[in-house]
């Protein structure tokens, strides 16, 4: 779950879910991934049609041993009600 802080009234909560979207790793490590989807139905936490922004970016470090990064998410309704969304994120393989 993430809360997103919006541009008017209460804050929502919400889930951004990232199912079967793989970034390409480059060669040093570093890996983005960008997808809007526009005209998404009604969800728990947003309840008008609207359109998600989600941003993936990190690298791998210390061999591919850790790998550190960003998730971005906005989410801007047809009313002009935008929530953004911003998870840092840290994994090391054991």
């Amino acid at each position: 779950m993430q809360v997103f802080r919006c541009n008017r009234g209460k804050d929502k909560i919400s889930e951004s879910k990232f199912l079967h979207q793989a970034p390409t790793i480059r060669a040093d490590g570093t890996f983005d991934y960008h997808k809007v989807y526009p005209d998404e139905a009604g969800v728990p936490g947003f309840d008008e049609v609207h359109t998600d922004d989600q941003t993936v970016t990190g690298s791998f470090v210390d061999g591919g041993r850790r790998v550190h990064g960003k998730i971005t998410a906005v989410t801007t309704g047809r009313s002009g009600l935008t929530c953004r969304s911003s998870v840092t994120f840290t994994a090391r393989a054991r």
